[in-house]
C-alpha cells in the first residue's frame, strides 16, 4: 500500500462538503491499495470521512496528497448507541449483517498519520447464511431481525 492519501473531488470540483450545520463540513480522503487475499491480487480504494469546522477545512491545502493511511476498524461494539444500525458490516449486496456469534459486526474507516497502525478485523461466523443469500440471489432479512431483537436503553 502506498503511503499517500488524497482528497476525493466530486464532478463539480468540490472537495469540502457541507453538513446540515453550515459551520461544519467534511472531506472524504481516499487511498489506493493492492490487496492480496486468498492468493488473489485486487486493486481497491479505501475511503474515510473526516469532519471539522468549515473555516479550518477551507484553510487547508487539499490539492496535494498527504502522508498517512486509511485503516479499517471492526468491532462488536456499536459505533452509535442511539442508532444500533449505524456502521453495521454487510456481506456484499446480500443484505446479511456479518455476525460474530450473536453479536453484529460494526465497521468504520479512519485516516491516521501513524504508518505503523494496522487495520483490525473481526471474523464473521455466519458464513453459511451468507453463502445461502449469495446462492439464492435474495437478500436475507437479517437486518430486520437484528432491529427487532435490539433493545434501546
Amino acid at each position: 500500500m502506498n503511503n499517500l492519501v488524497t482528497v476525493r473531488v466530486n464532478d463539480k470540483g468540490v472537495s469540502i462538503n457541507k453538513t446540515k450545520n453550515p459551520e461544519i463540513g467534511y472531506i472524504i480522503f481516499e487511498q489506493k491499495a493492492t490487496e492480496l487475499k486468498n492468493g488473489w491480487f485486487a486493486d481497491k480504494t479505501l475511503s474515510a470521512l473526516v469532519m471539522g469546522p468549515m473555516d479550518l477545512l477551507n484553510s487547508m491545502d487539499l490539492t496535494k496528497p498527504i502522508v498517512g493511511k486509511i485503516v479499517v476498524k471492526e468491532s462488536i461494539l456499536p459505533l452509535n448507541e442511539a442508532d444500533l444500525t449505524y456502521g453495521l458490516k454487510y456481506a456484499g449486496n446480500t443484505g446479511v449483517v456479518c455476525m460474530a456469534g450473536d453479536d453484529a459486526i460494526y465497521r468504520t474507516t479512519e485516516l491516521v498519520y501513524d504508518l505503523n497502525e494496522q487495520s483490525t478485523f473481526v471474523k464473521h461466523t455466519n458464513g453459511a447464511q451468507i453463502r445461502e443469500a449469495n446462492s439464492t440471489g435474495e437478500a436475507v432479512e437479517s437486518l430486520q431481525a437484528f432491529k427487532e431483537e435490539t433493545v434501546t436503553a
